[in-house]
């Protein structure tokens, strides 16, 4: 008997089939794209249509669409050809051109023309992306959502902030912003409400004699500002390129890093009335005012950033607690490399490791030094002075490994060997001078010695070495 043949069927793998949107034509709606017609009815119309599908896509052909505000409904993507699909401000109208509440909206590729988007609280997944907005009498991009993406965007010319964020977990990528009248990227926040929100890799104008900054950071929590480009001009007296600041709530646990700040009509970086803030690796360079300010401040660190050609001093710690200022290089900044104490004084601090030439002087401190701590710095090639300590107090064990005054000290033309006294190579050499001329270090100190060198003979100094 024939052995029995079984036959199975094996059905075929299921075949993923793309998902297709739902598509919702401007035009079919009655859309012109003339100039001249007024076109926010016939938008409306497919904007509604495509939130009734659910998630639906509206294409916007190269054209100028002439609306007033129109609402997204959630799930809608808007997207344009580019600079070409152009929607401009109907006459008589106010407010943002583009607003919704909803969730996953998408508005890509368009531009905007005297009107902005505003992306209210209630709306999440919100995605603006590749637009242009020019001339925006509100703020261009005004986003109090959760989750929102703003990024490659061009916004010129915003009567007020290119870019306000208010609302939590939200990423500001790849922007280009200039002509701005206030900020260029503004966080505001309760004093927690930015968790998690990121600004990288914008490029921001600061335009002459405008401010307040390129970007500020007011009252929010948990904010990365990184590798930013803030560019101004010094030929007017302008706002700061990044500012850090508690004018509407508290202020902590924010990062700038790698970020390109330059001529900016004021001061380069501002940290006031903060907490747990840190500055690492920025390049600050030409500003008119200060390169770097900690005001107000604790719990800050400023380490590894390049200061240069400001118009006053590279690093201004003063009136500050709990602060580090370590491994930055301050280079021909007009003042002073590095400024502490002042009038409410510096406290706990580590200033160490820092490079500070070409300058008046490479550390300055006036005012009350409690408990700060001076090491490494080298301070050689300032025109005065490397640190002066003239009309400061010290107190609370302030050191510099440790200090020591050696007074009446007189130089030549030719090097002078002069006694330190430590049990070991000084770390830090400030020369002040006493009299007329000027006095620098003409060789590397030794196990004995340091070694000086004057303008003319019989320069009068004051050494602190350390």
């Amino acid at each position: 008997m024939p052995p029995t043949t079984t036959t199975t069927t094996v059905a075929p793998p299921p075949v993923n089939v793309p998902r297709t949107l739902p598509l919702v034509s401007v035009m079919t709606q009655g859309a012109k794209g003339d100039g001249v017609n007024n076109d926010t009815a016939a938008f409306q119309a497919a904007l509604d249509n495509a939130g009734l599908a659910t998630v639906g896509r509206i294409d916007v052909p190269p054209g100028i669409y002439v609306v007033g505000p129109l609402t997204v409904p959630a799930g809608v993507l808007l997207v344009g050809a580019g600079p070409g699909s152009v929607l401009r401000r109907a006459a008589g109208t106010t407010g943002a051109l583009l607003s919704t509440s909803g969730t996953h909206v998408t508005l890509q590729s368009l531009h905007l023309d005297g009107g902005g988007i505003q992306v209210l609280a209630a709306a999440t997944r919100v995605r603006i992306v590749d637009c242009e907005i020019t001339g925006a009498s509100d703020p261009a991009i005004t986003s109090a959502g959760t989750g929102v993406i703003i990024a490659g965007n061009v916004v010129s010319g915003a009567a007020t902030d290119a870019i306000a964020v208010s609302g939590p977990q939200t990423s500001v990528m790849g922007n280009r912003i200039s002509g701005s009248g206030s900020a260029g990227i503004r966080l505001t926040g309760n004093g927690s409400a930015n968790n998690a929100t990121t600004v990288i890799g914008n490029d921001i104008a600061v335009p002459a004699g405008h401010g307040p900054a390129g970007i500020v950071v007011d009252g929010a929590t948990g904010v990365t500002v990184s590798d930013n480009r803030v560019g101004g001009s010094t030929s007017a007296a302008g706002g700061v390129g990044i500012g850090i600041t508690s004018d509407s709530a508290p202020v902590s646990n924010i990062t700038v890093s790698g970020n390109d700040v330059s001529s900016i009509g004021a001061d380069g970086v501002v940290v006031q009335q903060a907490q747990r803030v840190s500055l690492a690796g920025n390049a600050v360079a030409g500003c008119l005012g200060r390169g770097i300010v900690v005001g107000a401040s604790s719990s800050v660190v400023v380490d590894a950033n390049t200061v240069s050609g400001c118009g006053a001093t590279g690093v201004d710690a003063s009136g500050t607690t709990d602060v580090v200022v370590t491994g930055n290089v301050c280079t021909q900044n007009t003042s002073a490399g590095i400024t502490l104490g002042g009038a409410n004084g510096t406290a706990r601090s580590v200033v160490a490791d820092n490079v500070c030439s070409g300058q008046a002087k490479g550390i300055s401190a006036t005012g009350l030094l409690d408990g700060v701590v001076l090491s490494g710095n080298q301070l050689g090639g300032n025109t005065t002075t490397g640190l002066s300590l003239v009309g400061a107090t010290l107190s609370g064990g302030t050191t510099s490994l440790p200090l020591r005054c050696i007074h009446a000290v007189t130089v030549g033309t030719n090097a002078t060997a002069v006694a330190h006294g430590l049990p070991y190579v000084p770390l830090s050499v400030a020369i002040t001078p006493t009299s007329a001329g000027s006095v620098w270090q003409a060789a590397a100190s030794d196990a004995t010695n340091v070694y000086l060198q004057a303008s003319t003979s019989g320069v009068g100094c004051e050494l602190i070495v350390g």
